[in-house]
C-alpha cells in the first residue's frame, strides 16, 4: 500500500512539473521598449533582479516580420545599464532587438519572444498619402481636392510633424511643383488651386526642423486624383417602346450622353446586374404593392456610335465620349427566382411612375475623385442618370 501511495505521489509531482513548465519559461522573460529618433534606435528594458550585465542582440528584418528567427540575431553589445543606443544602423532599414540578463555567466532572463518582436527604423519611415475627399467627411470636386498624410509608427514619430507636397499634372512633361498646403482643423490637407478637368499626381515628404536643419522622410508613393465632379450626371433616352412583351428576355436600346463636361471618365461594362435592388425595375403607381412591381436582371451586351453598327462590349468595357452620345443595347431578363413569364418594360413612358436602371460596379465604372465601389442609377422617365464611388 505504501509503495502504491509513493508511486501516485511521484506521478502527481511529474504531472505538476509538466503542467507548469510553460509558465516557468514565460516567467523568465522581461519587457523591453524600442524608440527611434533621427540618428539612432534605442532599446531599454525593465530591471532584472540579480543581473550583473545585459547582452544586446540585433537582427535586420522586414517591417512586417513579426517573428524573426532567433538565429538571425547577432550579439552587438554588452552593457551594465538598462538602455542601449544603437547608432550603427542604416536609414530606411528595419531592426529588431532582444536582451539577455546575465548573472555569474548564466542567462537568467531574456526579452526574446518567439510570438512577436517589435522592430524600428532610424529616422522617418516612408511618408504615405491617401485620398481624403472620398465623401465621408470631405468631398473632392473639380475645384478642391483633399488628402490625408502619415508616416509609419515604426520610425521617428514627433508630435509636430509637417509635410511638403510635390504636384504634377498627368499627361504633361512639366516638373513636379513643390507646395506647402493648408489643412483643415482635423489635419486633412487640401489643394484648392486646381484646374477643372485635369488629373493631378501628388507625392509628399514628412519633415521636422531641428535648429536650422530640416530632416525629411523618404518620398511617398504617388496619389492620382482627377479634379472632376464627385457625382457624374447623364442624359438617357430609351429607344425601345414601352409595353408588355410575352417573352422572358428583351433586348432594349438606350442612347446615353454625358451630363456635364467636368464629369470624370465613365466606362460601361458587360456584367450582369441581378442582385437585390439592382437591375431594371418599373411599376405604374407610386405606392404599388410588391406584386405589381416588375424587377428584372440587366446586362449591357453591345454598343454603337451611330445606332446602326453594333459591337460587342469587351470585358474591359467601352468608354463614354465627352462630346458624343453612345448607343447601348441591353438584355433585360426575368430573374431565376421570379414567377413572371413576360417582361413589362416602361421605357420613357410617363404613364408609369417608375422606370429605373440601378446597379453597382457591374453596369459601369466611374473614374471620379472618390474611392471605392461604383454605383449608378438611371431614371428613364426623367431621362437622367448619375453615378459615384461609394467609400463604405
Amino acid at each position: 500500500m505504501k509503495k502504491l501511495l509513493t508511486s501516485l505521489m511521484v506521478l502527481a509531482m511529474a504531472l505538476s512539473v509538466i503542467t507548469f513548465t510553460p509558465n516557468a519559461v514565460q516567467a523568465k522573460r522581461f519587457k523591453q521598449h524600442l524608440t527611434a529618433n533621427l540618428k539612432s534606435i534605442s532599446v531599454s528594458w525593465s530591471k532584472v533582479k540579480g543581473a550583473q550585465k545585459y547582452v544586446v542582440y540585433r537582427a535586420k528584418v522586414k517591417r512586417s516580420e513579426e517573428t524573426p528567427k532567433k538565429s538571425k540575431f547577432k550579439k552587438i553589445k554588452t552593457v551594465y545599464k538598462r538602455k542601449y543606443t544603437d547608432k550603427k544602423v542604416k536609414k530606411n532599414k528595419y531592426y529588431a532587438y532582444f536582451v539577455k540578463a546575465v548573472k555569474n555567466g548564466k542567462v537568467i532572463k531574456t526579452t526574446f519572444n518567439k510570438d512577436y518582436m517589435d522592430n524600428k527604423c532610424k529616422g522617418f519611415e516612408r511618408a504615405t498619402i491617401g485620398n481624403g475627399g472620398y465623401g465621408e467627411n470631405y468631398t473632392n470636386s473639380r475645384k478642391k481636392l483633399y488628402f490625408y498624410t502619415d508616416v509609419g509608427y515604426n520610425g521617428y514619430s514627433p508630435k509636430k510633424i509637417k509635410f511638403v507636397f510635390y504636384r504634377a499634372v498627368k499627361g504633361t512633361k512639366c516638373t513636379a511643383k513643390k507646395m506647402y498646403l493648408k489643412k483643415t482643423k482635423d489635419g486633412i490637407y487640401y489643394d484648392n488651386k486646381v484646374v477643372a478637368g485635369k488629373t493631378y499626381q501628388y507625392r509628399c515628404k514628412a519633415y521636422v526642423k531641428k535648429g536650422k536643419k530640416k530632416y525629411y522622410s523618404k518620398i511617398s508613393k504617388m496619389l492620382e486624383i482627377p479634379a472632376v465632379n464627385f457625382h457624374a450626371s447623364y442624359k438617357i433616352e430609351s429607344l425601345t417602346k414601352s409595353g408588355v412583351y410575352e417573352q422572358k428576355e428583351l433586348e432594349a436600346i438606350f442612347k446615353v450622353s454625358k451630363g456635364d463636361k467636368y464629369d470624370g471618365t465613365t466606362v460601361f461594362l458587360n456584367k450582369v446586374s441581378d442582385e437585390v435592388d439592382t437591375g431594371y425595375y418599373c411599376y405604374e403607381k407610386k405606392d404599388a404593392p410588391e406584386a405589381d412591381q416588375h424587377r428584372y436582371s440587366f446586362q449591357l451586351i453591345q454598343y454603337s456610335t451611330d445606332g446602326k453598327t453594333w459591337i460587342d462590349i469587351p470585358d474591359k468595357g467601352v468608354e463614354l465620349s465627352s462630346t458624343k452620345p453612345i448607343y447601348l443595347k441591353a438584355k433585360i431578363a426575368v430573374k431565376k427566382d421570379s414567377t413572371e413569364t413576360s417582361i413589362t418594360f416602361a421605357g420613357n413612358d410617363s404613364k408609369y411612375y417608375c422606370s429605373i436602371i440601378e446597379s453597382n460596379q457591374n453596369l459601369l465604372e466611374y473614374k471620379g475623385p472618390g474611392i471605392g465601389e461604383g454605383f449608378a442609377d438611371f431614371d428613364l422617365i426623367k431621362g437622367t442618370g448619375k453615378s459615384y464611388q461609394e467609400w463604405d
